[in-house]
């Protein structure tokens, strides 16, 4: 019998956090000493049945090792392991965007392939376990994509938005460079925040109030018969090669937007299902293109609250206490139904205004008409890696356009003044 298991993450392959201590977690089934090598570290802990969490020293970036991780009954090793630099992609659509489908790729830009730039992705499921589902319904549960290494085979299915982010801070740093995708197209901020820190938060918290409000009288088997029926949908589908092609292989289950329990826009569902899995590991910090879904459900007036929640708990649960945060302004989307994008786009604005520590990078220049996933994503990328290396690296890059910082009516006239100008 195993005396512990290690979180999913943990895995050949993997990149590690350099500079920083570095959390190593996961279960234990007893009371045991666990041992950590690294390098040339080895410490031991003593650890207690349950969830545990060590911090094990920080090391310096190196290209290939081993981490060993054992008790008195069980060893785990794991071979090909870099220490270098480790970003989350976070958000929804236009970060998961897949590189194969974007216009750089289908012109044929060729994949500049790196064995030290790897990439692990998040399944995406509605539910954190294969067991929360009916029985017999095995094949809906995605499992993590393990870390990859990126080249012309893999690269395609990487987000290109992170796939182009680690080429750019790779080749500036001469580090290894890990990404941890962690996306569901449509999700809205509230989806990945616990449900306790909503609730304690008085500038959001209504979101979750509304939620209960809208379940209460929603019959839950009703609800969780169609859920099921629409799984059974998804099976027919799925299995046609040209629709597995276009989800990237991974069965397309959590996109149920039906209002009821099994809705993944509701509060917290994807915090429970799978960020919840990473909130620990050690990284550098997260990059985030979100807000288009949180636009059409009208929340601008409560958005950057969601966003500011949102890094918080992230940098405590890392606990990195220099947590670095970019992401992007939406850019222009020509559609009628979108009628709070303009308010997301600026509340995004007042969030950088608010928190200059957390770069915003602009993307006004990057949109496609009607379209809401802009095909072009390296500029994108170029600019979040911009930030990344003003921020967390010393390295001062332009990362933005013009961004409005106040305005006043004065003899006749409307004065703005702007900063990056």
């Amino acid at each position: 019998m195993k005396d512990f298991k290690l979180a999913e993450i943990f895995c050949d392959k993997m990149i590690l956090q350099r500079d920083i201590d570095i959390s190593i977690y996961g279960e234990a089934y007893r009371d045991i000493e666990l041992t950590v090598e690294l390098l040339e570290t080895k410490v031991t802990y003593k650890i207690s049945k349950g969830k545990f969490r060590v911090e094990f020293p920080a090391q310096k970036a190196t290209w290939s090792t081993e981490l060993k991780v054992y008790s008195e009954n069980q060893c785990e090793c794991f071979s090909s392991v870099a220490i270098g630099e480790v970003w989350v992609a976070g958000g929804q659509s236009n970060m998961a965007m897949y590189l194969k489908d974007t216009e750089a790729y289908l012109k044929g830009e060729p994949v500049k392939e790196s064995e030290y730039i790897r990439y692990y992705s998040l399944g995406r499921n509605l539910f954190p376990n294969i067991s929360d589902y009916r029985e017999g319904y095995d094949w809906v549960y995605n499992k993590d994509m393990a870390w990859e290494v990126c080249n012309e085979n893999t690269a395609p299915l990487f987000s290109a938005i992170g796939y182009y982010f680690a080429q750019i801070l790779q080749e500036q740093l001469q580090v290894p460079i890990g990404i941890i995708n962690c996306t569901v197209g449509g999700s809205n901020v509230f989806c990945w925040l616990p449900k306790e820190i909503i609730l304690q938060d008085d500038r959001i918290n209504q979101v979750y109030y509304d939620y209960e409000n809208m379940i209460k009288d929603i019959d839950y088997k009703k609800t969780e018969d169609a859920y099921y029926q629409y799984l059974d949908s998804v099976k027919a589908e799925w299995y046609k090669e040209e629709e597995k092609d276009k989800y990237g292989y991974e069965v397309p289950a959590v996109y149920y937007k039906e209002r009821g329990h099994f809705s993944f826009e509701n509060p917290a569902t994807l915090y429970k299902s799978m960020s919840y899995k990473i909130e620990h590991f050690t990284a550098r910090g997260m990059i985030w293109y979100q807000g288009e879904n949180d636009a059409t459900a009208c929340r601008s007036h409560i958005y950057k609250y969601g966003m500011d929640a949102l890094v918080k708990y992230y940098a405590t649960q890392s606990l990195n206490k220099d947590y670095k945060f970019c992401y992007v302004q939406l850019a222009p989307w020509n559609e009628p139904a979108a009628t709070d994008w303009q308010g997301i786009c600026n509340a995004q604005r007042e969030f950088y205004l608010d928190n200059p520590g957390y770069p915003m990078v602009t993307t006004g220049d990057c949109g496609a008409g009607t379209d809401i996933h802009p095909p072009r994503k390296y500029p994108v990328a170029q600019r979040l890696a911009n930030a990344a290396l003003t921020i967390a690296y010393n390295r001062k890059a332009e990362f933005t356009g013009p961004i409005a910082k106040d305005c006043k009516y004065e003899n006749n006239m409307i004065k703005i003044r702007f900063i990056h100008a």
